[in-house]
């Protein structure tokens, strides 16, 4: 609750992504969770995931789709993002950018593919090792496992790019989930 209060406050409805990561640390460290000089928020949430859960409901919430057709899916989310102001970011595997850049624009959309950290056009579609640092309103992640599997250090990846939503996040997959993001039972 305290980082929704956070990102409540204006001027920061936004989404205030500079200080509202700080927040959850903050707070476990003066619950005596966490010793604050040592500690990273994900580490905790990582081990704890019955204490993760979503604040954010309506045109702001977290979303997620297991597909049998990425290509389609893709398509019509970013299609739906759109709809909404501000920027969206297809961020993707690297290998899947050139394909996925494709897909939308047979669509009728008209992606840019960003291939540096500068401002971008109001759809792109992202390679997931450019995400980092960067922010969009909407963030369409296709395929995590993939984004994973890239590199030998492919979940902390993963965590840079779910990380980059101002506003709106959207998981597309047909592959099945990296065992950190499924359902736990």
């Amino acid at each position: 609750m305290a980082h929704l209060n956070l990102v409540l406050i204006d001027p920061f409805s936004d989404g205030n992504g500079r200080t509202a990561p700080c927040l959850p640390t903050l707070v476990l460290a003066r619950d005596g969770v966490l010793a604050p000089q040592l500690s990273r928020v994900e580490e905790y949430f990582g081990a704890n995931t019955e204490a993760v859960t979503s604040v954010r409901h309506g045109d702001r919430a977290l979303g997620g789709h297991g597909v049998s057709s990425v290509d389609d899916a893709v398509a019509e989310e970013a299609e739906r993002l759109l709809d909404f102001e501000g920027s969206v970011g297809v961020i993707c595997a690297d290998v899947a950018v050139d394909g996925l850049t494709e897909t939308l624009s047979a669509a009728g959309l008209d992606p840019e593919v960003l291939t540096d950290a500068a401002a971008g056009p109001r759809l792109s579609v992202v390679p997931a090792t450019l995400a980092k640092g960067l922010e969009f309103d909407s963030v369409l992640v296709v395929e995590p496992a993939d984004i994973v599997a890239a590199e030998p250090r492919g979940l902390n990846r993963l965590y840079v790019v779910l990380t980059r939503a101002v506003s709106r996040l959207v998981v597309i997959h047909a592959d099945p989930l990296p065992a950190e993001l499924a359902p736990r039972r």
